[in-house]
């Protein structure tokens, strides 16, 4: 049997890695400061390691593998189960509301938004509730449109350009979990 070859990070992936590394320490630092009990606490801290795990390979390839995010989806879903049926509620709708919203968006935009980012999306939905998704949709599309203006004004990139959008997901997803009273790390 043929073996795979491990996977060495490239130093142009130190970037990437590094920012990894400060989205889960900040994630931890917000669950400390925010002090949920330790089924929420895991349980939020275990989908946003998930959510830069997609982010980092988003951001090297421009993909958000399906053998990563429905998983994960499914996860999340059913862990919020363990919380309650109204916070089983409120994590599920979150995910049926960022999904649709994006999924207009994506269609909207004709390309300018993948169906992996929708998918991304709806993982980031359900880990900030329904109550959580505007300020994370917000968020996300701030600091975007605030990138890809910097890319464009020191010409990295041209309007033809793309970005990958997952990591300013996770973004949303974190700055909502920080400013915003939600079902999970209340």
């Amino acid at each position: 049997m043929e073996e795979r070859p491990a996977i060495v990070p490239r130093r142009a992936d130190t970037p990437i890695l590094i920012g990894a590394a400060i989205f889960l320490v900040l994630a931890a630092a917000i669950a400390f400061s925010k002090g949920p009990d330790l089924i929420r606490g895991l349980l939020g801290l275990s989908e946003v390691a998930i959510l830069a795990v997609v982010a980092v390979g988003d951001a090297r390839t421009r993909r958000a593998p399906n053998r990563l995010v429905y998983p994960a989806i499914l996860f999340a879903g059913l862990a919020s189960l363990l919380l309650g049926g109204h916070d089983a509620v409120e994590a599920l709708l979150g995910g049926v509301a960022a999904f649709l919203l994006l999924l207009v968006i994506a269609l909207a935009g004709r390309g300018a938004m993948g169906l992996g980012d929708v998918k991304v999306g709806t993982l980031c939905g359900i880990v900030v509730g329904l109550h959580g998704v505007v300020a994370m949709l917000m968020w996300c599309f701030v600091a975007g449109a605030a990138v890809a203006a910097a890319l464009l004004i020191t010409r990295r990139r041209d309007r033809k350009g793309t970005v990958a959008f997952t990591p300013f997901l996770c973004l949303g997803t974190l700055a909502a979990m920080a400013l915003n009273p939600l079902y999970l790390w209340g």
